[in-house]
């Protein structure tokens, strides 16, 4: 096998295991005897040191990659490292202003001199930083969770948006059927109930004809009362069979669609409207409530923004507060 070694190199560090034996080091002092003089060095352990083998390039490189990896492992251990915060720090800040600035109002139910509106200043100054840290910590962590739900409520609304926008069509035309549906049973139900009026008219008009046979018989009035009896009691029969008809009528112009699925039927739904027939009216009575004037104020300054200026009868006014 070719011998490889670089015996020159091997050379260069027996050479400077020898020096680092005999030679002192620059700021060190070169070892002395009793009387003085250079100490004799021990000659078996120093030939035991300088003939120890020396590591071959292998292990020299195996040393090397070791130590990278350790200096590796050591960097990625403190950049993983959980930094220990407290997830509640503003939190407790603010309870303790909380309390401190409570302290101060209880003790101080007025402000007299300039020492204690400074007093009191500081105490708004930091009430107001802790407000702001407080609400800062809050969103850092609620904004996350907030982001995910409007994901998800987009990814969501990709197809419940489209899908009721079908559904409001396809009840649109269900309406436009039921209305008339509606209006043609509605028509049907005044024409039958018309027709049993006319019969229960006529009714009433055979049974008078009969009640006045009936009279003429018990003065001796030869008529034919038997027949007259029979007739009316038939117009009357046809009379409530013609009204009957005319309720059924009219109790089904209300159209119910049969579920195609097993469930109930569908029908229009009764949906109350509140309709403002006079606002002035309603206001008098009502009286300016907080709500009714906050929706004013609304409204005028989308009027303004729309317009340039407010409406007529409002005004905008400036206060001083601290």
């Amino acid at each position: 096998m070719l011998d490889k070694t670089d015996h020159n190199r091997l050379a260069d560090q027996l050479r400077a295991r020898l020096s680092m034996q005999f030679v002192p080091a620059a700021e060190g002092e070169v070892p002395t005897n009793h009387n003085g003089g250079p100490a004799l060095i021990d000659l078996p352990e120093t030939i035991a040191r300088v003939t120890d083998p020396l590591p071959g390039p292998h292990a020299i490189e195996h040393d090397a990659a070791q130590a990278d990896e350790v200096a590796a492992e050591a960097e990625e251990t403190e950049l993983t490292a959980p930094v220990e915060t407290d997830p509640d720090k503003q939190m407790s800040a603010a309870r303790e202003a909380m309390t401190e600035l409570n302290a101060f109002l209880t003790t101080m139910p007025v402000i007299e001199n300039l020492k204690q509106a400074k007093d009191g200043a500081g105490f708004r100054e930091r009430t107001t930083i802790a407000l702001k840290q407080l609400d800062a910590e809050r969103r850092g962590k609620v904004d996350p969770l907030n982001r995910q739900v409007k994901d998800i409520n987009e990814n969501y609304k990709l197809i419940s948006k489209p899908l009721g926008d079908l559904l409001d069509l396809l009840r649109d035309r269900l309406d436009n059927y039921r209305k008339a549906e509606e209006a043609r049973r509605e028509a049907t139900a005044a024409e039958t109930r018309r027709i049993a009026d006319e019969a229960a008219a006529a009714a009433a008009a055979v049974i008078a004809q009969r009640d006045e046979a009936i009279e003429d018989a018990s003065l001796g009035v030869e008529t034919d009362v038997g027949t007259l009896v029979e007739e009316a009691e038939q117009v009357v029969r046809d009379a409530a069979k013609l009204a009957r008809q005319a309720n059924v009528a009219e109790r089904d112009a209300r159209v119910r669609i049969p579920s195609s699925n097993g469930g109930r039927a569908q029908s229009a739904r009764r949906i109350p409207i509140i309709v403002i027939n006079d606002l002035a009216a309603a206001i008098d009575v009502l009286g300016p409530t907080e709500k009714i004037l906050t929706a004013v104020r609304q409204c005028a300054l989308a009027y303004e923004e729309a317009n340039g200026e407010l409406p007529a009868g409002i005004t905008r006014e400036y206060e001083r507060s601290m």
